[in-house]
């Protein structure tokens, strides 16, 4: 990520806090223990820090590559749900 991948969510904290709250039930459902599984208020923000964020086809794109870099940099690291995770020729994922 750039040096203005921290600012460019400045403005994005309705996005930020739907995005925790899947990371929190994700977790859990993967059985992960976690402390703080509460919503994130947003009261008190000005309503003009408070927007969502739907990402574009080419951030999407952008995404994935990073996720092939990864997964090519550490092949053995990745699971899901307890299996292992592989990058396959074409650049798919393949979930064992």
């Amino acid at each position: 990520m750039g040096m203005g991948h921290v600012r460019f969510f400045y403005d994005k904290l309705l996005f930020l806090q739907k995005r925790h709250q899947a990371l929190v039930k994700e977790a859990q459902k993967r059985g992960f223990k976690l402390s703080k599984t509460e919503k994130i208020s947003l009261d008190g923000f000005p309503s003009v820090y408070c927007q969502d964020f739907s990402p574009s086809k080419e951030d999407i794109i952008i995404s994935q590559q990073r996720i092939q870099e990864k997964l090519k940099a550490k092949p053995d690291f990745y699971t899901f749900y307890g299996g292992k995770v592989s990058l396959l020729k074409n650049g798919d994922l393949f979930f064992e």
